[in-house]
């Protein structure tokens, strides 16, 4: 049986342009009560695109966090309304410079859904699952 906590009260503590700062009130499955403190955020989606010659593409980003440049698979935050298949072929067509043919099929990986399109695909016609 899945575990679980049942919400009692939610207050936001902050909005940002990418997240908001909550604080959550939560019946345990004891019976207790707790807080929680969540960071919700619209969703992202990173996708690995490998070439016919077995080349992944990875792109260079300054990364305020770390102090540092970053190398990493192209990634982002999906738009609103948008499904995890369509903001792949946005970000692998942003990081690839366009949707050129590079890197033919690439695997679009996101937590909450998968799919896969070839380079240059019209979101429309993607499976949205």
């Amino acid at each position: 049986m899945p575990h679980q906590e049942k919400i009692l009260r939610r207050e936001t503590l902050s909005r940002g342009r990418v997240f908001t700062h909550e604080r959550w009130q939560v019946r345990l499955e004891n019976g207790g009560t707790a807080e929680r403190e969540m960071i919700l955020h619209p969703g992202g989606v990173g996708i690995v695109a490998i070439d016919e010659q077995g080349r992944l593409l990875m792109v260079r980003q300054y990364r305020s966090g770390a102090g540092a440049e970053t190398l990493e698979i192209p990634a982002g935050k999906r738009d609103p309304g948008e499904t995890g298949a369509g903001g792949g072929v946005r970000t692998y067509c942003r990081a690839a410079g366009a949707a050129d043919g590079a890197v033919p099929h690439p695997r679009l990986l996101q937590r909450k859904d998968m799919g896969l399109c070839r380079a240059g695909a019209d979101p429309r016609h993607l499976p949205s699952r």
